[in-house]
């Protein structure tokens, strides 16, 4: 079994272009998924007061929990 998070791919991927010049522009990755996701997740949480008083090793700890939540719920499907 791996122990490799499966951090959902680049958040906001761009692909390769030709330019008008011709030449090739390579696409950028950028963050991946669950770096977004986590940001997302403490933005709630700071929006709402939560985990002030904690740590901020726990409250990232708890961002990227609920980050590789929503992964694994999204790798589920809707269905």
């Amino acid at each position: 079994m791996s122990n490799q998070i499966n951090d959902g791919g680049p958040a906001f991927p761009v692909s390769d272009c030709v330019l008008l010049n011709g030449e090739v522009q390579t696409g950028r990755y950028g963050m991946t998924l669950r770096d977004y996701f986590a940001g997302q997740a403490l933005a709630g949480m700071i929006s709402r007061g939560v985990g002030f008083s904690a740590e901020p090793e726990k409250i990232a700890r708890w961002s990227y929990d609920a980050s590789d939540a929503m992964i694994a719920i999204r790798n589920k499907g809707t269905s």
